[in-house]
């Protein structure tokens, strides 16, 4: 560090009073808590220079911006900062990006409103007038139009003065308040306490890396009995002084230069509102910093040195970092999801919707959201492709795409793992899901209407009406199909007759062969054939099916092969020998019975070799090895 003047030496062991109460010079102090900063600040002569607190919220991008201020309060050139040099931990960092930024400011305008400012120094009105102007002129001219600059005003009242407004960032509302301020002007103004207050007032305001400031418009002869100079010194904020009247006298002068020389300000004399207009560039000029980007190496938890230098001139500050893994969770909002088709036979590949969006929630414990470079899906432990790598959203969402075309009913694990730009990595627990096919049922045929008979008395009615020879056919008929109904008696009764025979002699048989011995012994029925149910991934050790009738579940009390699984039943399902070959039955199961990714019902399927079956999410093969 180059070695620092006499008077700036003075002004840099000057403890603020009104911020941190941190041991640091006066100006040095006042310019790093109107920042809000707990940063290292360099000086050489007439000029200071202070670092931001990192931004990491944009990590691996980390940002920060340069405040810099000459013995009055002035910023640096913008050419000057051609060479400036960074360096992270120190190592340095070749490629940043300086832009000036719109930052805002802090001011707060301070009218010594006594009698003297009814004067009439010109053709300009009164110096009230004077003021007046000067205030529209910065709300018209210098005032952020983005509303970054925040104005306050303080007028005298009583024994401390009041604000005319606070924290005021719309220039028309600046306006119509200085407009509207006409007031009775006082002998004396409580000016020492209208500054004390406006310091206050820019010590109470949230800490945003602003630079904040005061102006004050008097008429400067009495200043030297109004003002507690030794305290008004130690202001954390530079306080500038417009003298007013067309010609000042050098008491007048003095009394300025006395109030803002020590604080790094100036005084200017104001016989018109225009002559302000250097103090309001100064301060236009302070609202757009510098501020430095760039992409940061550093890929753990500490703190980390950052160092500027601008030619001779050099700052430092401390960036604290800290990095955490991601956490990550599938949001499912309910663990079944339907397929459904129009017609009853709708085929599997047709059944919708064919590709399942699944929403996926990710969360930054260190809040630095970032890229995510890699997003893997797995279903029942099979890659689902993606395709493009899906990117949270601003609440940290993002969706996963599952091609479920080919997927029938049946119990699936789903897990999700990510990977982001600074090379952490999450994994989610396995969610299990349930994919149920629904089909309309095919439609059931109307039966056809029953006649109803005629009643006797309409067919007696109905009859007489019919013609002579119409009735005469009606009655031999009746004569034939009364001749055929005696003709059916009697054939029935012959057929009963034979059968009653036929009968005797069954009898007769029976008899007779259970008084004959047997000639042989009936053929057994044939063992089982020998039969396995074989892991998907063979790792372990086949299950062999002992017996005719095996039963399966998750209960080792109940069954004869127990499956580990929470989506297995205490009783599952049963595996049967039946007629020369196996059976597979469902017990019942919540989570279903499947052969070859068909789901049993209440009717038993015929096992095969190689048939592949799944109880619950446990899947095996069967496998018959005679």
């Amino acid at each position: 560090m180059n070695d620092i003047s006499g008077s700036d030496s003075n002004a840099l062991q000057r403890v603020s009073r009104l911020r941190r109460r941190i041991a640091s010079g006066g100006i040095l102090a006042g310019l790093i808590l109107l920042l809000g900063l707990a940063a290292t600040a360099v000086a050489q002569p007439d000029v200071i220079v202070i670092l931001t607190e990192p931004d990491t919220a944009q990590f691996p991008t980390a940002r920060l911006r340069v405040m810099t201020a000459d013995d009055q309060s002035a910023p640096l050139p913008e050419d000057q900062f051609a060479s400036l040099a960074l360096r992270e931990n120190g190592v340095p960092v070749a490629d940043f990006d300086l832009q000036f930024v719109p930052v805002g400011i802090d001011a707060v305008f301070v009218l010594d409103a006594d009698e003297t400012m009814a004067y009439e120094d010109g053709a300009g009105g009164t110096r009230l007038d004077q003021v007046k102007e000067s205030i529209r002129r910065y709300a018209n001219r210098f005032m952020s139009p983005a509303g970054l600059d925040r104005i306050s005003i303080v007028v005298p009242d009583g024994a401390d003065g009041r604000f005319l407004i606070q924290n005021e960032s719309n220039p028309q509302a600046v306006i119509a308040a200085i407009d509207a301020y006409n007031p009775a002007l006082p002998e004396d103004a409580p000016v020492n306490e209208m500054l004390q207050q406006a310091i206050a007032r820019l010590d109470s305001l949230p800490e945003e890396d602003r630079f904040q400031t005061i102006l004050l418009y008097s008429d400067g002869n009495k200043l030297s009995q109004q003002l507690d100079y030794p305290a008004l010194a130690e202001s954390p904020v530079p306080i500038y002084t417009a003298v007013l009247g067309g010609l000042p006298t050098q008491a007048a002068i003095g009394n300025a230069d006395a109030l803002s020389a020590p604080t790094r300000a100036f005084y200017l004399t104001m016989p018109f509102a225009e002559e302000s207009d250097p103090v309001f560039l100064l301060w236009q000029r302070q609202g757009n910093q510098p501020q430095i980007s760039y992409q940061s190496f550093l890929r753990e938890s500490g703190r980390y040195p950052v160092s500027v230098n601008i030619g001779p001139l050099a700052a430092s500050v401390e960036m604290d970092l800290t990095l955490e893994a991601p956490q990550v969770a599938l949001q499912l909002a309910e663990p079944v999801i339907r397929r459904a088709g129009d017609v009853p036979d709708t085929p599997l590949e047709e059944l919708q919707p064919g590709t399942v969006a699944l929403p996926v929630q990710i969360v930054w414990p260190d809040g630095i959201a970032r890229e995510l470079t890699a997003v893997t899906f797995t279903v029942n432990g099979q890659m689902q492709p993606q395709l493009t790598t899906p990117q949270p959203d601003e609440n940290g969402v993002f969706q996963v795409e599952w091609p479920a075309q080919t997927t029938g009913t049946g119990a699936y694990d789903l897990q999700v793992s990510v990977e982001d730009a600074l090379g952490f990595t999450a994994v989610s627990e396995a969610q299990v899901v349930t994919v149920v096919e629904e089909r309309p049922s095919l439609p059931t045929p109307t039966p056809a209407p029953t006649p109803t008979p005629l009643p006797a008395e309409v067919f007696v009615e109905e009859a007489a009406r019919l013609p002579r020879q119409v009735l005469l056919l009606l009655l031999a008929g009746l004569g034939l199909l009364a001749i055929a109904l005696v003709l059916l008696r009697l054939w029935q009764k012959r057929g009963r007759q034979k059968a009653a025979a036929a009968a005797l002699a069954q009898r007769q048989a029976d008899l007779q062969a259970k008084t004959t011995p047997p000639q042989a012994e009936e053929t057994p029925p044939a063992p089982p054939l020998p039969a396995f149910l074989v892991w998907s991934d063979e790792t372990e050790e086949a299950i062999e099916i002992t017996g005719d009738n095996v039963l399966i579940g998750r209960d080792p009390a109940v069954v004869d092969i127990a499956l580990a699984d929470r989506s297995v039943s205490r009783l599952h399902a049963r595996i049967r020998w039946r007629n020369g070959r196996y059976w597979l039955y469902d017990e019942g199961s919540e989570m279903g019975t499947f052969l070859n990714h068909d789901r049993l019902g209440l009717s038993p399927k015929p096992l095969q070799d190689g048939d592949e079956v799944r109880f619950g999410r446990v899947g095996l093969r069967f496998e018959v090895r005679g």
